[in-house]
């Protein structure tokens, strides 16, 4: 029997209109599966919200990151401070109507420092409950983007690769190149990137406890089950 139904969207529901019309056409038809999609945290409202807990729905965000330097620099916003507090104030809501929801965060984007880490975390902290699923990402530094923009992430945040840069061409694997997101000013490789991977080390093992380890049914069953949360928006 069919039990889950994926919509395979980057941005489920980007366009406002026809978002709002499909979800209130779904508590209509009050289909017996559970459903499942991703999308931007910062482009749903209370009214998208209040729609999806009448819904078997379980969501996931990209929010990839809370550091306003960090956002500047994957160019996720051109707001930073608006990002974030949309995301807190959806968070809010999200735990209010008791939504089964996962965070997407991506880690190592050129630019992070333990400051920007400790920055994402200290503004999760207060969502980081039983009923929150986190799932961490690394910045791929193998692809185009990071490859045609090195010398710039270099000079801006001392980003730095130890190895073929362009290790595609000859016999190299990717394996053999090292990455550090920031450095210091002068600081040796080996030093930056030892830093670096204790830094990674560290905030894994503090998101580790929020990994999702069960199917979407069993935890979209729960939170039907639980009461409404109470509580100013903050």
């Amino acid at each position: 029997n069919l039990t889950v139904i994926t919509i395979n969207e980057a941005i489920f529901g980007f366009e406002k209109k026809w978002r709002k019309e499909f979800l209130t056409e779904l508590v209509k038809r009050k289909y017996p599966v559970n459903f499942m999609t991703q999308t931007r945290l910062d482009i749903i409202d209370e009214e998208d919200i209040e729609l999806l807990s009448k819904i078997n729905f379980f969501i996931c965000f990209g929010v990839e990151s809370l550091s306003k330097e960090v956002l500047g620099a994957m160019q996720k916003t051109n707001d930073p401070d608006r990002y974030i507090k949309k995301c807190k104030e959806n968070l809010n809501l999200l735990k209010k109507y008791n939504i089964p929801r996962q965070i997407y965060l991506l880690l190592g984007h050129p630019g992070e420092t333990d400051q920007t880490l400790r920055e994402t975390y200290n503004n999760l902290k207060q969502f980081l409950d039983k009923d929150i699923y986190i799932e961490i990402f690394f910045y791929f530094y193998s692809l185009p983007n990071f490859i045609n923009n090195y010398e710039y992430y270099n000079k801006k945040y001392g980003s730095l690769i130890q190895g073929n840069l362009k290790w595609w061409k000859g016999y190299h694997s990717i394996s053999e190149v090292r990455y550090v997101p920031s450095s210091g000013k002068n600081e040796l490789f080996d030093d930056a990137y030892k830093e670096y991977m204790n830094r990674i080390k560290y905030w894994g093992h503090r998101y580790y406890a929020f990994k999702k380890r069960f199917s979407i049914v069993p935890i979209i069953k729960r939170a039907k089950t639980l009461p409404e949360q109470q509580g100013a928006l903050g």
